[in-house]
């Protein structure tokens, strides 16, 4: 048998072995796409999520005057006691907190 029959039959052969193998499916694992899935849930917005709680407790009267000071520009200053009165002389160094010189 001369060398090129013998080049053409593999060159045939090699070609229907590509050909078989491009047509199996690989084995795909249980969760194979759950991320995706999960990622595409995640994104959605949840429906009516706002109306299953009730509006807070709130005074009228209240609500009205503060609206009223708002609208008018007369609104009550913050008072100087809050986070930042809370701090020591001695620049928020406290022996309970580890690590400060």
């Amino acid at each position: 048998m001369s060398s090129m029959p013998r080049l053409i039959a593999s060159a045939i052969a090699l070609s229907v072995a590509l050909a078989v193998a491009g047509c199996a499916q690989p084995y795909l694992h249980d969760g194979f796409g759950d991320a995706l899935r999960m990622n595409i849930a995640n994104q959605m917005a949840p429906p009516v999520a706002a109306a299953s709680k009730p509006a807070p407790p709130t005074s009228g009267e209240r609500v009205e005057l503060a609206q009223k000071r708002y609208t008018t520009g007369t609104t009550i200053a913050p008072s100087t006691a809050g986070a930042a009165a809370a701090v020591k002389s001695d620049g928020g160094k406290s022996p309970s907190m580890p690590g400060t010189p």
